[in-house]
């Protein structure tokens, strides 16, 4: 919940709230999903791990995007946009973190039993990685699929950050359970 305070404030609490969660996040993310890999030693196994693992995590983007404004955004006064009141924002944020905690112990506990089999190495010099690196980035095809990918992220962000603005004050719809069924129409197209 940011503080209520003024402009500068609020800025300032965004970014260092943003720089805590992306490192945060990347210290998670970045080994679960390189363990992706790790499980299987065939090309058919990892493909099922990332299908999953993008099925789940598609899941409950769905689920958090159709039942944020009525769980926590509900009509109770005609006329009220309810999700200009701040009223369900720190709920939000703490069902939203304690949900994601318990699906990244979860998904912890189940890669579990994979990691004690698994001998530790020593890790490539700098100078391998940045080669590698370099290798890589040498691939026209690589670079491509890079570019392709960075800019469809690039829209998926944008679209999520620009949808609730454009419903709210471009549209102006102020209902809760139609705002739940467009993210919901949104996301089960998107499955």
């Amino acid at each position: 919940a940011p503080p209520r305070a003024g402009t500068v404030a609020i800025v300032m609490w965004l970014v260092v709230a943003t720089l805590l969660f992306r490192t945060s996040s990347a210290l998670f993310r970045i080994p679960y999903l390189g363990l992706g890999a790790e499980l299987s030693s065939d090309y058919h196994g990892r493909t099922m791990v990332v299908g999953v693992r993008s099925f789940f995590g598609l899941c409950g983007t769905l689920l958090a995007a159709a039942l944020s404004f009525p769980l926590f955004f509900p009509n109770t006064v005609a006329g009220v946009d309810p999700k200009l009141s701040y009223g369900g924002y720190p709920q939000l944020g703490l069902a939203a973190g304690v949900l994601m905690t318990v699906t990244g112990l979860i998904a912890t506990a189940g890669t579990w039993r994979w990691y004690r089999g698994v001998e530790s190495t020593a890790a490539p010099a700098a100078i391998s990685y940045y080669s590698g690196l370099r290798s890589a980035l040498a691939s026209h095809a690589l670079r491509r699929i890079w570019i392709a990918l960075t800019l469809f992220f690039l829209a998926v962000v944008i679209n999520a950050v620009m949808a609730i603005h454009f419903f709210t004050w471009y549209v102006r719809i102020a209902d809760s359970t139609l705002l739940s069924r467009i993210q919901m129409a949104f996301y089960v197209g998107a499955l």
